[in-house]
């Protein structure tokens, strides 16, 4: 939801600017980069972009790493919008390489993301293996929304009916798990899905 990321991001800045705090500075930083550029459209991604590398590089400088998988995936995603493959492969490789904790909550995005990469590349096999691993990552986490948003890349990039079907089955099963939320992004765009 980037309109109000972008609204929370610009308090968190705020804030941050005012207490002397550099590490929400850089997170607040990073996320109000994400935003703009994906609520204000194409002509405004560079920017977002920037904005965001320049939060990545202050966080790092904090000495942080807990969530930079996330902030990583964050980045490929803007860089996937910029057309830029082999840098969000890059981001998504640093991502991945980094040792095991907190930030794995986030690894069925990570796979989502790398799936979206290589079909951009031309990779449909490689990216529809990344695709079901990333569906089945998040159903043993049981993280719905991100199963949700895997199985909708799957739905979207589905080659012929055999993957439609598996796919709208997918998109059709986790969609029926939840029981609030139906204003949100994802599940407006399964509501679509499932229409269609």
């Amino acid at each position: 939801e980037p309109r109000a990321v972008l609204t929370h991001a610009e308090a968190t800045l705020r804030l941050a600017t005012e207490q002397g705090y550099p590490y929400r500075r850089a997170t607040g930083t990073m996320l109000h980069g994400w935003a703009t550029a994906v609520s204000t459209g194409a002509d405004d991604v560079a920017a977002g972009l920037d904005e965001l590398s320049r939060g990545l590089d202050a966080y790092r400088d904090t000495g942080a790493a807990m969530d930079l998988p996330y902030f990583l995936a964050l980045l490929a995603d803007l860089l996937i919008r910029a057309e830029r493959f082999d840098d969000a492969s890059s981001a998504l490789d640093e991502a991945r390489s980094i040792p095991r904790g907190r930030g794995y909550y986030y690894e069925p995005e990570l796979l989502r993301l790398r799936a979206e990469v290589l079909f951009r590349q031309g990779h449909a096999d490689l990216a529809k293996e990344a695709g079901r691993r990333a569906i089945e990552v998040a159903r043993s986490q049981q993280a719905r929304s991100l199963e949700l948003r895997a199985a909708l890349s799957a739905l979207e990039h589905a080659g012929d009916d055999a993957e439609a079907a598996e796919a709208h089955t997918a998109v059709q099963t986790v969609y029926a798990w939840f029981a609030e939320g139906f204003d949100t992004p994802d599940l407006q765009r399964a509501k679509a899905a499932l229409a269609d």
